[in-house]
C-alpha cells in the first residue's frame, strides 16, 4: 500500500511505514498521482515527472522529467507552469497523460519516456462530459455525452 502527504511517500508492508526518499530515479515524492499499470507496476506522476516503481525488483524507474515545467503566457502576463501529467490511460506503446493548463493529452513512453503523440482538447461549456475509451492500441477516443446536470 502507497501513502502520500506533504510530508512525503510512505510505503506501507502490512506492519509499519516506510519512507521512500527523494533520488535521481524518484525526484519528487510529495502528493504523486498513483496509476497501476498492466505489469502490476506502478506509475506515479508527480510536477517534476513520472517514475515506475518494479514491483519485482523493488526499485524505481524515472521515465521523464516534466518538461511543462515552464513558463506560458497568458494574456500579457506570463505564468510559471508547474503542471502534473495526469496519469488516464494506458495505451499499446505507452501512457495518456492529462496536462491540465495546457488542455492536451499526451502518449507518453513508459519505456524511454519521449512523447509519442499529442492531442489538444478544446472543451465548451455546453453542459456535456467528455468519456475518454482505449481499443487497447495507441488510439484514444472520445465521446461527448450529454449531460442534464444544471450548471
Amino acid at each position: 500500500y502507497w501513502l502520500s502527504t506533504g510530508a512525503g511517500l510512505q510505503k506501507f508492508d502490512g506492519r509499519e511505514f516506510k519512507t521512500i526518499p527523494i533520488s535521481k530515479e524518484l525526484p519528487e515524492t510529495n502528493h504523486p498521482f498513483f496509476y497501476e499499470l498492466k505489469s502490476g507496476n506502478i506509475l506515479f506522476a508527480y510536477k517534476k515527472g513520472l517514475s515506475i516503481y518494479d514491483i519485482k525488483s523493488n526499485s524505481f524507474r524515472l521515465v521523464r522529467l516534466n518538461p511543462l515545467s515552464s513558463i506560458i503566457s497568458h494574456g500579457n502576463d506570463l505564468h510559471p507552469v508547474d503542471d502534473y501529467l495526469k496519469p488516464i490511460v494506458e495505451s499499446k506503446n505507452g501512457i495518456w497523460c492529462w496536462a491540465e493548463s495546457q488542455q492536451q493529452l499526451y502518449n507518453i513512453s513508459i519505456q524511454d519516456g519521449r512523447t509519442l503523440d499529442s492531442i489538444r482538447i478544446a472543451f465548451t461549456d455546453d453542459g456535456s462530459i467528455m468519456k475518454l475509451i482505449s481499443d487497447g492500441s495507441d488510439k484514444i477516443y472520445f465521446f461527448k455525452i450529454k449531460s442534464d446536470i444544471p450548471r
